[in-house]
């Protein structure tokens, strides 16, 4: 498989310029998660919320901690008895029961940056996919996005054949599977959160890797963020 690392603010996207970018990737929901923890469910022996406080003393430690997790559930870096199911479990009933309240402390990623740069470009047919109204909502309340297209799951299923580039900060779940099951010689772009790489940094044992693979697409590996800017001098 071709392989390749794009540094944040390189640009470098392959062939036409017509990439996809989900609404996860802009948005940093996971602190959006951990914010909402710290401010709403501090009692209990669930959470550790010394460890959040520590974290949140520079939001810029607990960005940093997170996109350097090797689990991809948050939940499980703060549980005081981490537990993969009722982590699980809990991750979903946020979802469920807090979004809007999630999105309202969430942080850009550096993939924010990316969209604006690329939306001033008339050569290039930007599009950012949402699956719930609550993401909508915050896309169409930002000014900066609006000369973007915005995508829901049955308006992409129309148009994904117009889309060269797919941007992905996960390598499970339903958009991948959707995504495995469409793609071929296309360009993937996946943010470098330490849980999709393993040990040795190559991307982690995932079914999805297999079946992109199998259909010649190119998986390269792009920053989530300036780390620099994450890091004190």
């Amino acid at each position: 498989m071709s392989k390749k690392t794009i540094k944040y603010g390189e640009g470098g996207l392959a062939g036409n310029y017509s990439p996809l970018i989900p609404f996860s990737c802009i948005f940093d929901i996971p602190v959006g998660l951990i914010i909402l923890i710290s401010k709403e469910y501090r009692a209990g022996d669930i959470f550790n919320i010394e460890k959040i406080d520590s974290l949140l003393k520079d939001r810029r430690d607990l960005i940093f901690y997170l996109y350097q997790r090797r689990l991809e559930n948050p939940l499980l870096e703060f549980m005081i008895h981490p537990n993969f199911e009722e982590a699980e479990d809990m991750y979903k009933q946020f979802m469920n029961t807090r979004y809007k309240d999630i999105l309202n402390n969430c942080v850009h990623t550096g993939i924010y940056e990316l969209c604006l740069l690329l939306k001033d470009n008339n050569d290039i047919d930007l599009g950012i996919y949402y699956t719930r109204k609550e993401e909508l909502e915050l896309l169409e309340s930002d000014p900066e996005l609006q000369s973007i297209h915005f995508l829901d799951g049955r308006e992409l299923i129309e148009k994904i054949d117009n889309f060269s580039q797919f941007f992905i900060n996960t390598l499970y779940g339903s958009f991948i599977v959707g995504l495995m099951k469409r793609l071929t010689h296309r360009n993937i772009y996946v943010l470098d959160y330490k849980y999709n790489f393993n040990e040795d940094g190559e991307f982690v044992d995932a079914p999805s890797v297999i079946a992109f693979e199998s259909e010649r697409n190119t998986l390269n590996i792009i920053n989530a963020y300036d780390i620099s800017r994450l890091r004190k001098e």
